[in-house]
């Protein structure tokens, strides 16, 4: 099996993207700030029973527009689509088998990290946008927006909580810890300076 497609939304400089891989080796390129970190990190939110799963206020996308931030709290979601590969067998059934979203041959498995603001806290952050909102109704947009996130980051963050999904998220049914350690999942750091980080010192 293979990791086929990654859709992330609101989560550092990806606002809403989809992107798809192929069955064996990709490369991803691209320039400075271009994002690949954050898609790697991104990955491991999902995959990587090891990563840090709570985030910081800085680990959200800030593109919202206010009146998408007064409808409802901001959330970062991430889901890893999973594929059977040329190389698929028996096993990597199993591991998938409670994730499945398409039955067919080439079966396919979603896996979907979400960070949000459970349910019971909404209506008084709804309360505390509005108040922020009337308070500023002649405020510049993009200070406005500023000024919401830090409310978020001050007031409700703390009760943001994460799960991940196995399947369809609708369903609400949560991948077990144990398979997903059956992944191997390896970060290894950009290298900035090829000669300070490769070089090794003789002394």
């Amino acid at each position: 099996m293979y990791i086929s497609k990654i859709r992330i939304e609101n989560f550092r400089n990806f606002r809403s993207n989809e992107i798809e891989f192929n069955d064996g080796i990709n490369v991803i390129i691209g320039h400075n700030n271009a994002g690949k970190s954050n898609l790697i990190r991104a990955l491991g939110l999902v995959l990587n029973p090891n990563s840090k799963k709570r985030l910081s206020i800085h680990d959200f996308n800030m593109n919202a527009s206010i009146d998408e931030l007064r409808q409802h709290s901001p959330k970062v979601s991430i889901t890893v689509t999973i594929s059977k590969g040329d190389t698929s067998n028996d096993d990597d059934l199993v591991t998938v088998s409670e994730w499945l979203t398409s039955l067919t041959e080439d079966y396919e498995a979603k896996l979907t990290y979400e960070f949000f603001l459970p349910e019971r806290y909404e209506e008084k952050y709804s309360e505390e946008i509005e108040s922020l909102v009337q308070s500023n109704e002649q405020g510049v947009p993009k200070e406005l927006i500023s000024k919401a996130f830090k409310t978020i980051d001050n007031e409700f963050l703390r009760f943001y909580t994460y799960k991940i999904w196995g399947g369809e998220v609708a369903n609400q049914n949560q991948a077990d810890g144990e398979l997903l350690q059956k992944f191997d999942f390896q970060f290894l750091d950009a290298i900035r300076d090829v000669e300070r980080d490769l070089i090794v010192n003789p002394t």
